[in-house]
């Protein structure tokens, strides 16, 4: 039940972060009026790093539930490294759904092609960021 509890904690964070990488996304869409080739890259990257720093600062006291406020070196490296396979899969998930819809199929506006890969990109980090967290992150050593 707690696993349970915990992951639905974790969902709602997603939405939080998801919401943060949207917002700056959009806002560098609007600021620069276009989002394609290596500025859809650097636009998604730049909004996906501010989602992950909102990121451990909310799972490491709200979902994993860290008793400790202090900042740990070795912890947030691996929250990095986790996070960095995440960025790997959420921009090349991203910009792979992104060109399929708008620069092969053409059917759909570039803002609604951009933001469906973005979407999708996030989706596809889900389960890897939860496990990753859990078990290489924010484990409890207390158990040992």
């Amino acid at each position: 039940m707690k696993n349970i509890a915990q992951f639905l904690k974790f969902i709602f964070v997603g939405i939080v972060n998801t919401a943060v990488d949207l917002g700056v996304f959009n806002f560098l869409i609007f600021l620069f009026g276009a989002a394609t080739g290596v500025l859809y890259i650097f636009f998604k990257t730049f909004s996906f790093f501010c989602a992950i720093i909102n990121s451990y600062v909310m799972n490491k006291s709200f979902v994993f539930g860290s008793r400790e406020d202090t900042f740990k070196k070795r912890e947030f490296s691996l929250f990095l490294a986790v996070s960095l396979m995440g960025v790997l899969l959420n921009v090349s998930v991203a910009f792979l759904i992104y060109t399929l819809i708008y620069m092969y199929g053409n059917a759909l506006p570039y803002y609604v092609a951009a933001n469906s890969g973005a979407v999708a990109g996030s989706v596809m980090v889900l389960l890897w960021n939860f496990f990753g967290y859990k078990f290489f992150v924010f484990k409890d050593d207390s158990k040992k």
